[in-house]
């Protein structure tokens, strides 16, 4: 058998030592940030679970009106600022509202949607899951945090491409050598084995999670590129009833329900956004089978004047750069699956792990050495 050339083998090594090098590097943060993301995958669940007196209500028939218990935590939380009024489907379910309290902290206050009553209030900094979503997306750093994130998260796409080169068999080997674990291997064949497999099978997932993720604090490139390559419009249009302020009084978030009823009847509004500074209008969204996002894909705009719908913003209707780039966050979730790829991503939380544990423990056996397999005569 020929032996490899020159270049095919100086290529070889560069990839190995640039794989290495940033495994090194950045180890630690990879796998902080993916078990932190992978717990988040169901991080409603889990506030939920632990919030039960305050997330969990008796079903009881007919609802009661919404507007009422919107009013009650304006008065019990003078000066707060309140945002979003987020209405579970499920019917056991409190509905909330969420908002900035004077002090500028996030905090939820809950509502019995069947007796209208409220049920208490929660700051988001008091929940581990919150503590957890501000770690993974900013490393507790605010926006040059995220943007920290983003930069790593581009260092990790060249980690997992040369890793995957690495991956490509030399001459005289098997490409199945890659696929499986030798289970009557020594230990440190079995950890070589591991690291490669795992790697090949949950690169494609991880390069998604991974480019995704580089989108949040970077978005602008990915607008330009995507809008380039599909040849259509990335740019999102906001109707604007006109130039008056928000209004705190006009119509309630009953008539609100009752206006978007109209479109998709068979699918209810799951969240609403109330009006604020200049935005003179509520925006629902709904959920439709197929959505990616938990929330739902389908957006109304209904003026806070009068109650006229103002846009219907249909999924199926936007240009495809849209399309593409709201597809960002449930890719990024593991939520355009539904349960069986939130569960999946959960896993792949702890890919990093295995192979950073795999790495290390070849690396301290090997000392300076690369980490490569067992050679075999060529």
């Amino acid at each position: 058998m020929r032996n490899h050339s020159p270049a095919s083998h100086n290529l070889r090594a560069t990839l190995r030592i640039l794989h290495r090098r940033i495994g090194v590097l950045l180890g630690i943060w990879l796998v902080l940030v993916s078990l932190s993301g992978g717990l988040l995958v169901f991080r409603e669940e889990i506030e939920v679970f632990f919030n039960r007196d305050l997330t969990q209500v008796a079903p009881l028939g007919s609802k009661a009106p919404l507007q009422p218990a919107l009013d009650r935590a304006r008065l019990e939380h003078p000066n707060a600022v309140f945002k979003t009024v987020n209405i579970p489907e499920a019917p056991g379910r409190s509905i909330s509202f969420w908002g900035h309290d004077p002090e500028g902290r996030s905090f939820h206050v809950y509502t019995d949607p069947y007796t209208g009553h409220l049920l208490g209030s929660r700051l988001a900094e008091s929940d581990v899951t919150e503590w957890l979503y501000l770690f993974h997306a900013q490393l507790l750093g605010g926006s040059w945090g995220e943007r920290v994130n983003g930069a790593s998260s581009l260092a990790w796409t060249v980690l997992l491409v040369a890793g995957i080169l690495l991956w490509i068999p030399t001459r005289g080997r098997s490409w199945t050598e890659g696929l499986r674990v030798l289970p009557n291997a020594g230990w440190r064949r079995q950890a070589f084995d591991l690291h490669r497999a795992v790697g090949f099978w949950a690169v494609l997932p991880m390069l998604a999670v991974v480019i995704t993720g580089a989108y949040f604090p970077f978005n602008a490139p990915f607008e330009w590129l995507i809008s380039t390559l599909t040849n259509s419009s990335a740019a999102e249009s906001a109707p604007i009833a006109d130039q008056r302020p928000a209004m705190t009084s006009g119509i309630s978030l009953d008539r609100v329900l009752e206006v978007s009823s109209a479109v998709l009847p068979e699918a209810p509004p799951n969240w609403i956004r109330l009006p604020e500074g200049q935005r003179s209008y509520f925006t629902v969204r709904k959920h439709l089978p197929g959505d990616w996002r938990l929330e739902g894909s389908q957006h109304l705009k209904i003026d806070s004047a009068d109650g006229r719908l103002l846009s219907v913003d249909l999924q199926s209707e936007r240009t495809r750069a849209q399309r593409i780039l709201r597809s960002i966050f449930p890719i990024h979730a593991g939520t355009f699956g539904g349960t069986i790829t939130r569960a999946l991503w959960v896993g792949l939380g702890f890919v990093p792990l295995v192979l950073f544990v795999t790495s290390v423990s070849l690396w301290m056996t090997r000392g300076r050495a690369a980490i490569s397999a067992p050679r075999t005569s060529q």
